[in-house]
């Protein structure tokens, strides 16, 4: 079938498939798991083919099940797929799953029109307009406008007076880019049909601006392509337009919101009522203080808190803020973020510093003497993320915020002096923000506790997997406020994060238009560079509860953690908590959990979190579950995304991996792409993929193997087919000067990435990991002596010991790698020294160095292959 449409249909028309297609794309489309079948790789790859959109659905995710009481299996069989033609045809179509009625399948309607308005869209800037001659008068007019009050009232003036500006631009000259391209085209077709049928200089002339206006109008839509799909990691210096304008239009199919199911259970599809469902749940969310919150007071948190700052240790914090410093936070704010309600992104500001950066700074250090923020600078878009396919209650989606430049600034660079103090004041327990600390550490020292959990003759234990609900969302101001007093926070310090929370108004973005205004009561915004640092002083309140009650002998230790005083692991609002197999020991922490959210507004959901235990009859087991209040938990579970596991490492547990990286390739075009696109795409995004597993797991080979061949497979456009690609892995993995592309061997960095441990415990950094490692598993002995018998992840680790060996020593000068000296851990270095070599070519920096990136990687092809 797949061949057959394949031959019959033009991909470049608007045109679509829709029906029973019998194949997933990926693991969720099925309610069991399991590694994707070879029709999952066809389906995969004749999608890709033909640049087809699997196009928003409204109704049930799956499509089909097998009726089966004993062995239920459902999975999403039946779907629309579109073309990007069909999107900008009909850009209101809808698909709607039917109820299957007496049928295993569900029907699938397709509406052309579903009706959906629009709401007004928000001024946004463009770094296309830069292109256009008028652009750089336009911008200094507007910025020399007089203006009068205080320094952010006339620094808000002047980016108004250019937005005026800015939007005539481009009403009159740069609106509908594409449409534009397009009459562009056809221009030059006339001018050329007219050279070739009536030769004349006038005739030249006219071919000449043409083509000049073409380039200037396709330069100036890669641009808004680029910005739109908020793809970051192009370098390259390839348009790759269509590979943007692609992204584009899938993002928007993704996240466009056609239906809602209001708290009532109302099926809302108009869009004002769809927004108004959306400002009234992000009111009751972040705009109304909980009522149930009992006062706490500072010398109360004092006494609770064992880390606090002394007399010196905050110096530096309330400084003031130097023109240097504002501008050094500017320079270093990401491109391609969105902007917030006035429009402007970091681009803007960083383009045009020499004539705005005097009053930014201006404004920005009026903040930091005053205290008083205005609210036109700390508006906030709440633009929503769905966290699940067709997604369709407000509890589905993930709100972000997009805030002001001139807010991201402030609140940057108080968030950049706190981070300092943090490691101070915050227990070992959390690793979250905290410089020094890994997330890493948590995985293994988790599984670690968790070795022994399949065992039935053990002593009881047990393990709390908690999730926090809305965690960000629901902190009490005045408990932050409280709680940094009581760390020793100065109260000018204290009074500036009052000024970021306090003055925070919200409006909601809904299918790219702005809708409704409130101001925020409580809670912490994500987006805010302010945010991580403040949720984590908001926890440690917590985590001093947790301490003091196993302190006291309260709340008794799981085994292998009193040497430490280990009761829990923390890493934002994910939370595991340690203890014995005891009603009492649970019974404690459930009730350290109440007292915790009556005074932070932070509670638990007991709907999503879950209890391990191990070492306990059924009869106490269910005793547990009853007290904690929680789901009784099986391992394996995946927490921190790898797996927690008592057993042995399998491939199949690194199959989610494999799956997530094939899926991520799935939502590309790879025949819109350069090589040179490509190559980029795979080194910032599939290898940063597999980074986060390597720094904890070595990978089976096969794993390893898989993820080579899915981005082989990529690069050379042959996505899951059996074609021999054009240059093998082995050498595209080769430095550049070594006749490679500048991959990186997975299997050496890999091994590289695991290194670190290593270096850690002779550092003898000061983190809970190495604590609990000297105490329960070295005991005084030697790294390279000790015995495998740990957890399975710690025996990966070990693996690689021979490896390191006699090349990573400790000396009178400091830690050394083959014999120099290496103060700081480089993963980059170490595997320089572990990888696979290559013979070095002499034509290296010739292809690579100044070139066209696409004909740089041509000329390459055609030396390792000059048949």
């Amino acid at each position: 079938m797949y061949q057959e449409l394949k031959s019959k249909v033009d991909p470049s028309l608007p045109w679509l498939a829709v029906g029973d297609f019998n194949a997933i794309l990926n693991s969720s489309e099925s309610s069991t798991s399991g590694t994707l079948g070879e029709t999952a790789s066809q389906f995969s790859t004749w999608i890709t083919d033909m640049k087809l959109i699997d196009h928003r659905v409204l109704g049930p995710w799956y499509t089909w099940s097998n009726k089966q009481e004993e062995n239920p299996i459902a999975r999403r069989l039946d779907r629309a797929l579109v073309s990007e033609s069909w999107l900008e045809t009909y850009p209101r179509s809808s698909v709607r799953i039917l109820l299957p009625g007496l049928s295993d399948h569900c029907g699938v309607l397709v509406s052309l029109d579903s009706g959906i308005k629009t709401l007004p869209r928000p001024f946004k800037y463009f770094s296309f307009w830069k292109l256009h001659p008028d652009y750089e008068r336009l911008v200094t007019e507007g910025w020399v406008c007089p203006t009068t009050g205080s320094a952010m009232a006339k620094l808000y003036q002047k980016l108004r007076n250019i937005k005026g500006r800015l939007q005539k631009l481009n009403r009159e000259h740069c609106s509908d880019i594409h449409e534009r391209v397009k009459m562009a085209w056809q221009e030059l077709t006339r001018a050329q049909l007219e050279v070739l049928e009536r030769p004349a200089s006038s005739a030249f002339q006219a071919e000449k601006r043409c083509m000049v206006q073409l380039q200037e109008l396709q330069q100036a839509e890669a641009s808004y392509n680029q910005q739109k799909s908020r793809q970051s990691w192009v370098n390259s210096g390839d348009s790759n337009s269509a590979f943007f304008h692609s992204m584009v239009k899938t993002r928007q199919a993704k996240n466009t919101i056609r239906q809602l199911i209001s708290d009532s259970g109302a099926v809302l599809e108009d869009i004002e009522e769809i927004g108004q469902e959306a400002v009234q749940f992000y009111k009751g969310l972040l705009g109304t203080r909980n009522g149930e919150l009992k006062r706490v007071t500072v010398s109360t948190l004092r006494q609770l808190l064992v880390n606090h700052l002394v007399e010196g240790e905050s110096a530096g914090l309330c400084d003031m803020v130097t023109a240097d410093e504002v501008y050094r936070v500017v320079k270093n704010m990401k491109k391609g973020k969105a902007p917030g309600p006035d429009g402007f992104t970091a681009e803007f500001f960083k383009e045009h510093w020499g004539l705005v950066g005097e009053e930014v700074t201006m404004a920005t250090q009026e903040f930091f003497v005053t205290g008083r923020m205005r609210k036109e600078v700390n508006c906030t878009i709440l633009a929503l993320i769905p966290k699940v396919p067709n997604a369709n209650t407000m509890k589905n989606f993930r709100p972000i915020s997009c805030c002001n430049l001139v807010y991201k600034c402030i609140s940057k660079i108080i968030a950049n002096r706190l981070k300092k103090v943090l490691p101070k004041i915050i227990s070992p327990n959390q690793s979250a923000f905290i410089k020094g600390r890994l997330i890493t550490d948590n995985i293994i020292m988790a599984n670690e506790l968790v070795k022994w959990y399949r065992r039935k003759n053990i002593s009881p234990r047990c393990a709390l997997k908690i999730d926090i609900m809305k965690a960000f969302d629901s902190v009490d101001w005045d408990y932050l406020y409280c709680v940094l007093l009581a760390m020793g926070i100065p109260d000018k310090f204290v009074n500036w994060i009052k000024g970021c929370l306090e003055s925070t108004s919200f409006t909601v973005c809904v299918n790219g238009g702005l809708t409704g205004h409130f101001t925020a009561k409580k809670g912490l915004r994500q987006g805010c560079p302010l945010s991580p640092y403040l949720f984590a002083a908001s926890m440690e309140v917590l985590s001093c509860m947790f301490n003091r009650a196993a302190s006291r002998s309260v709340l008794p230790y799981h085994p292998q953690c009193s040497r430490i005083g280990l009761t829990h692991l923390c890493f934002a609002d994910d939370l595991l908590v340690f203890t014995k197999g005891t009603v009492e020991g649970v019974t404690v922490i459930a009730d350290i959990l109440q007292k915790f959210y009556l005074v932070s507004g932070l509670q638990c959901n007991p709907n999503k979190s879950e209890i391990f235990s191990a070492g306990v009859t059924e009869e106490l087991q269910n005793a547990l579950v009853q007290h904690s209040g929680f789901k009784e938990g099986a391992l394996p579970v995946r927490y921190l995304g790898l797996p927690l596991n008592a057993g042995k490492l399998t491939v199949a547990d690194c199959q989610n991996l494999v799956n997530r990286i094939a899926g991520r390739i799935q939502g590309w075009q790879p025949k819109l792409l350069s090589y040179a696109g490509k190559i980029e795409l795979v080194i910032s995004v599939l290898a940063s993929m597999t980074q986060y597993w390597m720094q904890v797991i070595l990978l089976p080979k096969k794993i390893i193997k898989e993820i080579e061949s899915l981005c082989s497979q990529f690069l050379w456009g042959e996505l899951e087919r059996k074609k021999r690609a054009k240059v093998a892995w082995k050498t595209v993995a080769l430095p550049r000067v070594e006749g490679g592309m500048g991959f990186k061997d997975l299997h050496s960095w890999n091994k590289a990435c695991l290194v670190r441990h290593f270096w850690g415990i002779l550092a003898m950094q000061e983190t809970l990991w190495i604590a609990w490692l000297h105490a329960y598993r070295l005991r005084h002995q030697s790294i390279w002596e000790i015995q495998t018998r740990g957890s399975w992840i710690w025996n990966k680790i070990l693996k690689i010991r021979d490896l390191v060996a006699g090349r990573l020593y400790l000396t009178d000068r400091g830690i050394e790698w083959d014999g120099e000296l290496m103060q700081h851990f480089k993963i980059s270095r170490v595997w320089h020294s572990l990888r696979p070599r290559g013979n070095l070519v002499q034509w290296s920096e010739l292809v690579w160095k100044g070139g066209i990136p696409k004909n740089s990687v041509l000329t390459w092809l055609v030396l390792l292959n000059p048949e």
